[in-house]
């Protein structure tokens, strides 16, 4: 047994241990492959979380474009409001659908123009570039195509639908008032509606009649009602209205 003395243990050269069996350390390319695995399973579980984030944001994007449509359509109440109030409880005398590129005609107005003055916002206008220039309450933010650009308002005003129908087929003579006692008694009938759908995702209602046929009676578009003014997802059953007096 060779006797060793701590003066030969701290000046010694350091022995080398080579590890076997199970203790063994990986080469460097089972290293890389084991790499790589990890950096796979990395990339499959962002794209699952992706998959399963991107549709939530979306859809509150999207909540959030129509609770602005709604806050839009809700400050046309207080205006639709204070416009009765100075007009013998009237609605507008109007055509449904307005359109800032037509020429304007004093003897028949527009329903921004009537509107203009009950309103904090200005109304769509041309500026010096003859472009039309609209401002954020008359457009919905969910448009899907240039219709509020281009004619300077994203929505229709369904009692000048009436009062056009009652004018041609009835031969009304006061179709302002005729239509505005009609929503006294429908105050679940639309005032102003989006043009189009531009609220995807809600699930339709259908009503179906004697016939057998169905009759929709919710749709993807906001609508503001009579009344209280309150702006709500645009539901309509006609079986439900009445004509109102006579």
């Amino acid at each position: 047994m060779t006797v060793r003395t701590l003066a030969d243990f701290l000046t010694e050269s350091p022995r080398r241990v080579t590890a076997t069996g199970p203790c063994r350390r990986p080469g460097s390319a089972l290293r890389a492959a084991f790499t790589l695995i990890e950096l796979m399973v990395v990339i499959v579980i962002i794209g699952i979380l992706v998959g399963i984030t991107l549709p939530a944001l979306s859809k509150a994007r999207e909540t959030s474009k129509r609770l602005k449509c709604l806050t839009n359509l809700k400050g046309f109440g207080m205006a639709f409001e204070l416009y009765r109030n100075a007009n013998k409880d009237l609605l507008p005398y109007v055509l449904p659908f307005h359109n800032a590129s037509f020429p304007q005609n004093p003897s028949d107005p527009q329903l921004l123009d009537v509107m203009e003055g009950y309103m904090d916002s200005k109304t769509p206008y041309y500026n010096e570039a003859g472009e039309l220039v609209v401002t954020e309450p008359f457009l919905c933010p969910s448009d899907t195509d240039n219709v509020g650009l281009e004619t300077g308002f994203s929505y229709e005003y369904w009692p000048g639908v009436l009062m056009v129908a009652r004018e041609i087929f009835r031969g009304d003579r006061n179709p302002a008032g005729t239509v505005s006692r009609f929503y006294e008694f429908n105050p679940n009938f639309p005032v102003l509606a989006d043009a189009n759908p531009w609220h995807p995702g809600r699930p339709r209602t259908y009503r179906a009649n004697e016939d057998g046929s169905l009759t929709q009676t919710a749709y993807d578009q906001n609508g503001l009602y009579f009344g209280d003014w309150r702006a709500d997802w645009l539901n309509m059953d006609p079986q439900g209205f009445v004509d109102g007096p006579p």
